[in-house]
């Protein structure tokens, strides 16, 4: 089957009713007109149901569903089945598209013809600091670096070649998928130097990010288990002989001299101390 759109945003929310507005006003004001947007509600307790309610009926690309589900990534997860763009986007009920005519500015690149994976940067909407730069799967699994998925395109593609978001991960279900999308060298990736989104830092993922464990376990899942062991064996022989070359350099030698020094001064400072009390 043709898609019928070159995107889909999903955007979950729950109780999302003083944001949102804000958020769907970012959407519908975008040059860019090839896409659908589609909002998963999860029963929501606020006014959030009539506010999308009120948008979908107003705007016939936008599509609202509101039902029980089992947090952010079921909504997400549902948004990927519905949806029907080549590419799908996700942001949530309180972050902002960056200006009105950034999707058209992304969607002229070639990238998106022929690129599985596409990312840019995000600004914080607190602390205005701008995020992102280009990734690799050893920044993503060995500095604990994810991408904000507010700022990442995925191709229907992925989804169907690595599978949904995995629920056992309910903040950080995204950090888990994009280290599968990087691990793999067959998927192709593009890191684009523009702004995306404004995004809510202090939203869900900061509030309740100690209840999943992913990041602590990432270490032990990824490079100790699924690593290839001959590749591990490689690696440490690598860094062996690196650090068998840094113990004989002179600039080792002479920080070795000074350090051993440093710690004879302390010692006498030390025995100095004791003497005179």
């Amino acid at each position: 089957m043709v898609n019928a759109f070159k995107l889909s945003i999903v955007i979950p929310t729950y109780n999302s009713a003083k944001t949102l507005q804000e958020t769907l006003e970012s959407v519908v004001n975008q040059t860019f007109k090839s896409f659908e947007c589609i909002i998963i509600d999860g029963n929501s307790k606020d006014e959030t149901p009539s506010i999308a309610q009120g948008y979908a009926e107003k705007h016939e690309f936008i599509h609202f569903v509101s039902e029980p589900d089992k947090g952010i990534y079921d909504a997400m997860n549902k948004g990927i089945k519905i949806g029907r763009g080549d590419y799908l986007y996700f942001m949530g009920g309180d972050d902002v598209l960056y200006n009105n005519i950034v999707l058209e500015e992304l969607f002229s690149l070639p990238c998106f013809h022929n690129t599985q994976l596409i990312y840019g940067d995000v600004i914080f909407k607190h602390s205005k600091i701008r995020v992102g730069e280009e990734k690799s799967y050893l920044k993503l699994i060995k500095n604990l670096e994810n991408i904000s998925h507010q700022s990442i395109f995925y191709s229907r593609e992925l989804f169907e070649k690595i599978g949904s978001y995995d629920l056992r991960f309910p903040i950080y279900a995204d950090y888990n998928f994009n280290i599968k999308c990087f691990k793999n060298p067959d998927i192709s990736k593009k890191y684009v130097n523009a702004v995306i989104c404004i995004f809510n830092e202090k939203g869900t993922s900061y509030s309740q990010r100690n209840k999943d464990r992913f990041i602590e376990n990432v270490h032990s899942d990824y490079v100790y288990q699924h690593e290839d062991p001959v590749a591990l064996y490689d690696t440490v022989k690598y860094l062996e002989h690196e650090l068998a070359t840094v113990y004989v350099s002179k600039n080792y030698l002479i920080g070795k001299k000074i350090g051993d020094t440093v710690r004879k001064v302390r010692f006498l400072l030390k025995k100095i101390k004791i003497a005179c009390i």
